[in-house]
Parts: C-alpha cells; sequence; structure tokens
C-alpha cells in the first residue's frame, strides 16, 4: 500500500510540475484527449510567394482564437480575404488541382487578412477538433484562382 502512495505522490508532483512550467497539458477525459495552452504553426511559403507567417492558435472558453501574421508579398500584394482552415494537410491540399474540390475541403473560414497583415479569428468548436494531424491553415491571394501564398498544417496535441 504505501508504494501506490508513493507513486500517486509522484504522478500528482509530475503533473503539477509540467503545468506550473506551462507545458502544454493533455487531459484523458472518457478516452477522449483535450488540448490546453497556446501554440505556433509556421505558415511556409507556397507557389513562389515570397511570403511567410505565424498562425497562434489559442484556447478559451469552449473555443479558441487564430491569430494570424504575414510578411509582405510582391507577388500577391494582399490584402488576403480568403483564409481558412482546411480538413487536409498542405501536401494533400496541394495534390487537388480542382478548385471546386479544394473549396469542399474547408471546414472553417477565417476573417480576411487586411493590409496591415494581422487578423485575429474566434472560433466556437473546440480547439482539439483540429489537432488531429489532418488539418492545415492556408491564405489565398485574392486573384481568380484563389492562389495559396501560405500554408501551415495544425500539428497533431
Amino acid at each position: 500500500m504505501l508504494r501506490r502512495r508513493r507513486g500517486a505522490l509522484v504522478a500528482t508532483a509530475t503533473v503539477a510540475v509540467l503545468t506550473a512550467a506551462g507545458l502544454a497539458v493533455v487531459n484523458a477525459v472518457a478516452g477522449t484527449a483535450r488540448t490546453v495552452g497556446t501554440f505556433t504553426v509556421v505558415l511556409q511559403d507556397v507557389h513562389h510567394s515570397g511570403q511567410h507567417g505565424s498562425a497562434v492558435f489559442t484556447p478559451h472558453g469552449k473555443g479558441f482564437a487564430v491569430r494570424i501574421s504575414l510578411s509582405t508579398s510582391k507577388r500577391f500584394p494582399g490584402p488576403y480575404p480568403n483564409d481558412h482552415i482546411h480538413k487536409v494537410t498542405c501536401a494533400q491540399y496541394a495534390r487537388i488541382t480542382d478548385v471546386g474540390a479544394q473549396y469542399g475541403t474547408v471546414v472553417v473560414p477565417l476573417n480576411g487578412i487586411p493590409m496591415s497583415l494581422k487578423a485575429t479569428t474566434n472560433v466556437n468548436q473546440p480547439l482539439s477538433k483540429y489537432t488531429t494531424g489532418h488539418y492545415s491553415i492556408n491564405v489565398h491571394a485574392q486573384d481568380a484562382a484563389y492562389t495559396t501564398t501560405v500554408c501551415g498544417d495544425i500539428p497533431k496535441r
């Protein structure tokens, strides 16, 4: 009995230390996982846009906020009214050639990105739904083909 108590104390202390250190904590509840903590997705150049950026995901309440910040692009100067979370990874999205099929992968439309190159969208869905390793975030140019300028895979957490 004494060994079990020590094991429980060690496990409790470990969780408390990890939480205090500000590391992401995953809580298992009835066989599901919930991600807690802010994380950043790097948005990488697509179609030689010369652009890069970041998407910061911050959970709050039953939803989350995503704040996109972009560098300037000489090829696609902005603004960027079309940015989304897609239900495919960047590599999968790149292989889709039909615009209608690409649009069919959109699961969360995000607020457009103005000339300031920064925008925040609040999403009223659990962040854990999108942290499975099967979603990405894309920003599209304001052109007829909706050319993707940057893309980043949302990691599994």
